[in-house]
This record gives structure tokens, C-alpha cells and sequence, in this order.
């Protein structure tokens, strides 16, 4: 099979990317893309490059990223306004960004037999219309929370990996299935050698959305010597103990870095996930080797032995009395890391995922 990602940037990420890397935004289409896969931001490509290791043919766009788009247009003949680097926001009321127009002549060139949305918060749904003539199937992907969708006809299927979304999505008469996220083993070839000298960390949003968490966090920043990188810390109090242990933006192969150097690593899941554990920090931290302290969830021990692979607390000071526990037990704590990154390894990659994915769409197609 054929497929085809369709993937959504944070603003944050884009500007951070192109402040390290002067002159990319000028360089051929390929150069930009590689250079934003390798970045390893979000999902990256770790779909796709599971997919062709199993024998399909397998790309990503990255839909709202300025530069990528552009460069394609202009490589591809496609005609975009005069000013196509100027960001337009984008409104729920789906009023349809230049960007969006090249995504439709990039999945028209590419014909897919799958077009996979991973950003249906942002996708326009009336352009499902446009691409249907080009595609066998459209599968959108969602976690996170519901905007105010007007129209999900265009949707064959939707994979979520909350349970609670997954019902969601049945009750508005879509076909929906529960399906987790996972880990890339294949970069932890990159991070080989890099010492356990963080002994508490959390990267994550640090904005009005998930002021659920900060709350956690600020406990943390009192007693602990936490170190915290993430975005949205502009918007934080001035007076917040956050900022104190604050240690700027960790986007793709600098987060992995983190959680490779951290003993122990702290996870929260935003409200919309409710009682379900789900987010890719359960993953990301486990396969790195840090020792995993996650909120409580009902469904944890259906991904991981609790207890004995990951640490759960329940309330901000049940966390702290945690972290102070195992800063005494550091055998303990190792084992417990060592077998969390076992499970991972073991039983949440992106190569198993890209095999549950086929045997999904086989089943639809």
C-alpha cells in the first residue's frame, strides 16, 4: 500500500528549528525534509519508516510548516500567495490557510491508497471532498482535545489512543478503534553513552491548557531540584517556582537527550484523557531508561506492570513523598527503569504499531 502522513507542527517547534539551522528555509525541498525528520519532533516519521521497513511506500507531509510548503510548491509549479512565510492563524471556523491548498496538490501528486490526518483539530473538512478522488481511504488520528468538528463524514475510520475517544467518535456514527502510541527504538543509537546526571525532570506544556499539571509542578519546584524544560513558560506567573527550575524549550533529539540523562521523569495527562493513560511520555521516557512517575490511570497496568516497571502517584504530595523515597533506593529505582525500558522495547515500538496499523486497514481496504 501507499500512504501518506499529514502531520501539524507547533509554531514554537518551527521557529526554535530555524533558529538552529540559518539558511535551511532556503534549501531544496528534500534538504528541508530531511532535516525535519531527523529533528525527531512529534511523531517525525517513525510511521512511515516502520511502513517501508515492511515493504509499502510511505511519506510525511508536514502541513503547516512555512518553508517545507513553500518549497514544494515552488519545486512543484503550484502557485501560493506573495508572501507565503507569513503564518496565518489558524481558526476553528476552518477558514482555510495558502498551506492547506499546497497539502491538497501534495496529496493529488501522491495519489495515495491511504491519506493518514494526524491533525484533524486543524484540517479542513471540506478538503476531505476535494481529496477524495485521489485516495482509497482516509483515517484520521486523535488525542487530544475535541474541537468543534462541523463535519467527520469525510473520515473513513479514526484511531485514538484514548478509549474515551474512541466511544466519542462511535457515538457521532464513526468507525473508531482504540490504538496506542509507541517508541522508535532506532534512536537510541544516537543517545549511546550519555550519563544518568539529571536526577528529576519533566518536559512538557507549560501553558493555560494544562494548568491541571502546573499545580504539581510548582510543589515539585519547592522541594525538589527538578529541572523543567517545555513551552508556554511566558505565561506562567512571575512569582511561580517554575521558573526557578525552568530550563528553556526541548523539542525532538533534545528531549530524547534529556530523558536519556534523567534518573527519574515525570509524567501528567492533560484533562481530555480523563482516567485513561495514554500519551507518548509513557513511551518516550520508558524507552529512553528513565525510571517513569505517572499520574495514576485505570488502564496503566494494560500497557506496563505497575510497580515493577513504572511508579504511579495519585496527588501532588503522594509525587513528592516518591521522589524522595527513591532518591535513597537507587537500586531499586534502576530496576525498576530497566524494566520499564524492557517493556517498551519489547512491546511498544513503532515497528509493532506500523504492524497493528496494516492489520487494521487490510481489514477496510
Amino acid at each position: 500500500m501507499k500512504f501518506l502522513f499529514a502531520n501539524w507542527d507547533y509554531e514554537t517547534f518551527i521557529d526554535d528549528f530555524h533558529a538552529r539551522r540559518p539558511g535551511l528555509a532556503e534549501r531544496p525541498y528534500a534538504v528541508q525534509h530531511l532535516a525535519r525528520r531527523e529533528s525527531l519532533f512529534g511523531m517525525a516519521d517513525f510511521y512511515s519508516r516502520n511502513l517501508r521497513r515492511l515493504g509499502h511506500d510511505s511519506e510525511d507531509i508536514f502541513v503547516n510548516h512555512p518553508s517545507l510548503q513553500k518549497q514544494w510548491a515552488l519545486e512543484n509549479g503550484v502557485r501560493v500567495p506573495a508572501d507565503p512565510v507569513r503564518r496565518i492563524p489558524y481558526v476553528r471556523r476552518f477558514v482555510r490557510p495558502w498551506f492547506m491548498h499546497v497539502a491538497l496538490e501534495q496529496v493529488k501528486k501522491a495519489r495515495p491508497d491511504v491519506l493518514y490526518i494526524m491533525c484533524m483539530g486543524h484540517f479542513d473538512p471540506a478538503l476531505l471532498k476535494e481529496v477524495r478522488p485521489y485516495v482509497r481511504l482516509i483515517v484520521g488520528q486523535h488525542a487530544s482535545p475535541l474541537p468543534r468538528f462541523p463535519d467527520l463524514s469525510g473520515y473513513d475510520f479514526v484511531l485514538s489512543s484514548l478509549p474515551n475517544l474512541v466511544r466519542h467518535f462511535h457515538e457521532r456514527g464513526l468507525r473508531s478503534r482504540h490504538f496506542r502510541l509507541g517508541f522508535e527504538d532506532s534512536i537510541l543509537d544516537g543517545f549511546r553513552g550519555i550519563g544518568r546526571t539529571i536526577p528529576l525532570s519533566f518536559i512538557g506544556g507549560l501553558s493555560a491548557q494544562h494548568r491541571d499539571s502546573i499545580e504539581l509542578l510548582e510543589h515539585l519546584s519547592r522541594h525538589t531540584e527538578i529541572a523543567i524544560w517545555g513551552y508556554g513558560a511566558e505565561t506562567l506567573p512571575s512569582n511561580s517556582p517554575i521558573r526557578e527550575r525552568y530550563r528553556g524549550y526541548a523539542f525532538g533529539s533534545d528531549m530524547y537527550r534529556i530523558l536519556c540523562a534523567s534518573k527519574i521523569s515525570i509524567n501528567r495527562h492533560i484533562t481530555v484523557a480523563g482516567t485513561f493513560a495514554n500519551n507518548m511520555r509513557l513511551y518516550e521516557a520508558t524507552g529512553c531508561g528513565a525510571l517513569l512517575l505517572t499520574d495514576r490511570k485505570e488502564n496503566l497496568g494494560e500497557l506496563f506492570d505497575v510497580e515493577r516497571e513504572v511508579a504511579t502517584y495519585g496527588d501532588k504530595h503522594e509525587c513528592l513523598s516518591l521522589v524522595q523515597s527513591y532518591a535513597g533506593r537507587d537500586a531499586e529505582r534502576d530496576a525498576m527503569a530497566v524494566a520499564g525500558q524492557r517493556k517498551t522495547l519489547s512491546s511498544h515500538t513503532y515497528r509493532q504499531r506500523a504492524e497493528e496499523l496494516l492489520e487494521i486497514l487490510a481489514q477496510l481496504l
